[in-house]
């Protein structure tokens, strides 16, 4: 990307993530059964949300150090998720179907019910 300011040289950004690309980070801790989508890891791991873009993307290497050995969270591609994902007031969710679940590898048995 070119980004060119006022008074100020041009400048290259090489920022490869965005939307179609990437990786997300799941909680199976925070994913609740009954709820209506699938609960992300934020970036940067700094809390939980169920907008997509609030997510990521992340690079392999990124999604690799926030999930190594936490067994609470599941990285997944964008590919793989992006045939189920919705899309509501300029905001990207994952829909909490036993589909998606299955797809992603999150195990029913795990995830709790919210009262």
């Amino acid at each position: 990307m070119k980004v060119k300011l006022l008074n100020a040289p041009i400048i290259f950004l090489d920022y490869s993530g965005d939307v179609l690309t990437g990786y997300y980070l799941i909680s199976n801790r925070w994913t609740v059964l009954n709820d209506v989508y699938i609960t992300f890891v934020r970036r940067k791991g700094i809390g939980y949300c169920y907008n997509l873009t609030w997510a990521g993307p992340l690079t392999k290497s990124e999604a690799e150090k926030l999930s190594c050995d936490n067994e609470t969270i599941l990285a997944v591609r964008h590919d793989v998720i992006k045939p189920f994902l919705q899309f509501l007031d300029d905001e990207v969710f994952l829909p909490n179907s036993v589909e998606v679940r299955t797809i992603i590898g999150l195990d029913c048995d795990q995830l709790n019910l919210a009262n």
